[in-house]
């Protein structure tokens, strides 16, 4: 499970009903993991449970203390797919918190375990979105908000595209940033209201507008059968910030998977928000 999700469920003894809902939305798989202070599992709540708690008149703001299931079925962290999916069908559960000792360190959800199952391997490839463009033949429209972002139909363009991967079927997305990237990073966060995990490659690229000169590079990135291409700058600081995102992209996905070439600008293909 993406770690800034799972920290999001995560919640202390002494939590309300109210924190408890917070943290099931927020992890987005129905399922809070109560711990005490050295993330000793204590005990687990599910939105099922607080559903219960309120038809027999709990109110919000009441103690979980009640609430909470704590001798909750675990598995140790490391325990392969088949075995998990087998304990979940076994004992009816869709959650199940992994285990190092006492310390609970990760939480299967059989949703997840299910997908990957049907998963076509071409979708557990990540998607690489360019949104660090300055948008300057749209001023003063991007004066403020970075293109990726202005609406359309009422909502940013760049949610949009990101909802269209999601229903792709791909889940993991490395987006780079760099033009007002703190507007981009704010509105999405890691994703998970979106439905994907999000890494933000800040810094990486740069609005093509921006340095003068004739040399561009083309960085190709290969992964299996796909392919994709995208242009440098021109220029020596833009070929600098394609050699950082090459570094990047080549330590997450593998080495010899992205080469940096020099190409001549018509030959360029690729895509950006």
């Amino acid at each position: 499970m993406n770690s800034i999700r799972f920290e999001k469920i995560l919640i202390h003894s002494q939590a309300t009903i109210r924190e408890a809902i917070e943290s099931i939305d927020a992890g987005a798989i129905e399922i809070a993991l109560v711990v005490d202070e050295k993330r000793l599992l204590v005990g687990v709540v599910t939105d099922g449970d607080i559903r219960r708690a309120l038809l027999r008149g709990f109110g919000l703001d009441d103690s979980i203390d009640q609430i909470v299931h704590r001798d909750p079925i675990t598995l140790p962290i490391g325990t392969d797919k088949n075995s998990l999916l087998q304990r979940m069908t076994d004992r009816g559960v869709d959650q199940i918190p992994l285990m190092r000792g006492e310390q609970v360190i990760d939480v299967a959800f059989i949703r997840d375990l299910l997908r990957e199952e049907d998963e076509d391997p071409q979708l557990s490839h990540p998607v690489v979105l360019m949104a660090g463009g300055r948008g300057t033949r749209l001023h003063p429209l991007t004066e403020q908000t970075p293109k990726p972002m202005l609406a359309v139909g009422g909502r940013p363009l760049l949610e949009r595209l990101l909802e269209q991967i999601r229903d792709a079927g791909f889940s993991r997305v490395l987006m780079a940033v760099n033009y007002r990237a703190e507007v981009i990073e704010e509105h999405f966060g890691d994703g998970s209201r979106f439905g994907v995990d999000i890494e933000y490659l800040r810094d990486a690229v740069t609005a093509l507008n921006d340095f003068p000169g004739d040399d561009r590079y083309e960085l190709v990135v290969r992964n299996g059968r796909w392919e994709a291409r995208f242009a440098s700058a021109p220029g020596q600081q833009g070929v600098r910030y394609c050699n950082e995102l090459h570094q990047r992209l080549e330590g997450i996905l593998g080495p010899g998977s992205v080469q940096a070439v020099p190409v001549a600008t018509s030959s360029l293909v690729g895509a950006s928000a």
